[in-house]
């Protein structure tokens, strides 16, 4: 994409921050919800989409029904226990220019638009209780597409889209805020008896208030990438890379992204 295209993408929708909820398997009943007007279960159990049917609370949400039909209305009130609030933010990764495509890690020569998963305040106060709220977090990397203070970015989806050809391409999805929190705990667990204070503060914050978004956060930023191309942009063919295609296409070498 130009980055004027991105530009006027990011201008043209609400601005602010826009909420998103999200809990275990919920893709699944966002998936079923944007592919069904009025099916029958054992039509929807015949078709690529009938792996959905098995997560447990889609299953629940039939079986409460008591009836062989499944709409998209009945899955707009499905809900979980386990809710986690997130904030979706938008952003720039790239530059028009093609001898940038390396360094970038873009298909093409463009740049990419970035949704950006942030944490809401309901971690960012326990984050701040326990890790401290600094100009820079010990978690982020900025060196990437991450959303600007006061915002905690979780993970990002960079992408590239058409809206002639009604197409868009999810360049990857990635995470540095949990891949170097990670690493911080292993090397906290593994000498947790001579902790400073301020260590073991991190160490209640990782074991007790990050550890829901680190089984999350995959399906999470995968989801509303789906969710914000086709519900705000009204794109309905969503294509992504495999791992290797993705290296090969970028022409990347050395350095290769996370899997």
């Amino acid at each position: 994409m130009k980055t004027c295209e991105i530009e006027e993408i990011i201008e043209s929708l609400p601005k602010g921050r826009t909420k998103y909820f999200y809990y275990k398997d919920k893709y699944a009943v966002d998936l079923l919800s944007y592919v069904l007007e009025d099916a029958s279960v054992a039509q929807i159990k015949k078709s690529r989409f009938s792996g959905l049917l098995r997560k447990p609370i889609v299953g629940e949400c039939i079986s409460s029904l008591g009836t062989s039909r499944l709409r998209s209305d009945d899955l707009e009130d499905v809900w979980s226990e386990q809710v986690e609030p997130y904030l979706l933010t938008l952003g720039k990764w790239g530059r028009d220019r093609h001898g940038a495509r390396g360094y970038y890690q873009t298909t093409t020569a463009d740049a990419n638009l970035v949704l950006q998963l942030n944490f809401s305040n309901l971690h960012n106060a326990a984050y701040k209780r326990y890790v401290g709220e600094g100009e820079r977090s010990p978690f982020a990397f900025y060196g990437h597409p991450i959303a600007p203070a006061p915002n905690h970015t979780l993970a990002w989806a960079r992408i590239d889209l058409n809206l002639d050809s009604n197409e868009a391409l999810i360049e990857e999805v990635q995470t540095d805020w949990i891949r170097k929190a990670s690493a911080q705990m292993r090397f906290y667990k593994d000498r947790e008896s001579d902790l400073s204070p301020v260590e073991r503060g991190q160490l209640i914050y990782l074991e007790h208030y990050l550890s829901p978004h680190v089984t999350l956060w995959r399906e999470a930023i995968l989801s509303a990438a789906i969710w914000f191309l086709y519900r705000e942009i009204g794109i309905s063919k969503i294509f992504y890379h495999s791992y290797e295609s993705g290296c090969r296409l970028k022409r990347i070498v050395d350095s290769l992204p996370p899997r």
